[in-house]
């Protein structure tokens, strides 16, 4: 049975470059047997696996999960920020999907003085029009309810259910 390495993010840490480059890889992961699927999403990760774990619907993924699972890869590679927004109930069901293979769960902290600007720059090209402070401020208000900025509330679903030794930072 194969191992999983479950990148889940989050957004605006070189999430999609490395999606972009585990696609462009994907021959020579293979020839190491290293599976990055093609299944649920383009070439910026699993985005519809994450909606189908997010809305419940495992029997839209069991089918190929039970392939990944039988398969002669020695490791699979699930990459999506969106993995990181999951609540505990889908976390649990991804848990489940791996058929209890061993998994290893990658989340990246980047700095908030980094992160911060760059999420609002996000927001700003898809048409927002708040300035830097506001949004700033719309998180630091209340830091430990954001998940931007409060790891913990992530990495605690993940830990709950994979076990705090499985996460990597």
């Amino acid at each position: 049975m194969p191992r999983y390495l479950i990148h889940i993010g989050p957004g605006k840490t070189g999430t999609t470059y490395l999606q972009h480059a585990f696609t462009q890889l994907r021959p020579a992961l293979t020839a190491r047997r290293i599976l990055y699927p093609d299944q649920w999403g383009g070439p910026h990760g699993h985005y519809t696996l994450a909606a189908a774990l997010a809305r419940g619907d495992d029997t839209a993924v069991s089918a190929t999960f039970a392939q990944l699972n039988r398969s002669d890869s020695e490791t699979i590679l699930l990459s999506s920020e969106e993995f990181s927004s999951l609540d505990e109930a889908a976390v649990r069901r991804l848990f489940g999907l791996l058929g209890g293979a061993a998994a290893t769960v990658v989340f990246y902290c980047r700095r908030w003085s980094e992160l911060i600007p760059s999420l609002w720059r996000e927001t700003v090209k898809h048409g927002a029009q708040g300035t830097l402070p506001e949004f700033a401020a719309s998180y630091l208000a209340d830091p430990m309810a954001a998940d931007i900025i409060n790891y913990d509330l992530v990495l605690t679903r993940y830990a709950s259910v994979f076990g705090q030794r499985a996460i990597r930072l």
